[in-house]
């Protein structure tokens, strides 16, 4: 029997860096499928930007208690681990969305549109 490939998905940036410090949750959740090799996590250069901008706020930083070392090793860790695409290349099976503050993420099937919450 073939094995199947894991399911390829790009995981908004909030609900990423939330995840990465939950210790339970939607968030958790999610850190611990892609850790566990369930899903794939495909990432661009633009988005791997935008989760270190994050992390390097003065707000999640003293939250977090990081360093400036601390946001290099996440940002290598997430590009060891992921799936790195282009622009061009940039083919996922789901999206999750997690606009809506409170509420499970919102996972996308491929080619749907996100929508902006309500």
């Amino acid at each position: 029997m073939k094995k199947r490939k894991p399911v390829r998905a790009v995981i908004d940036t909030n609900l990423f860096v939330s995840g990465l410090f939950a210790n339970q949750g939607y968030t958790y959740l999610l850190q611990e499928l892609w850790v566990s090799g369930t899903f794939e996590l495909a990432v661009s250069e633009k988005i791997l930007a935008e989760v270190v901008n994050t992390l390097k706020k003065p707000q999640i930083r003293e939250r977090l208690q990081l360093q400036d070392e601390e946001t290099v090793i996440i940002s290598d860790l997430i590009r060891d681990k992921a799936t790195v695409v282009t622009a061009d290349r940039y083919r996922t099976d789901k999206i999750v969305d997690g606009s809506r503050t409170n509420s499970p993420p919102v996972i996308l099937k491929k080619g749907c549109r996100r929508m902006q919450p309500a």
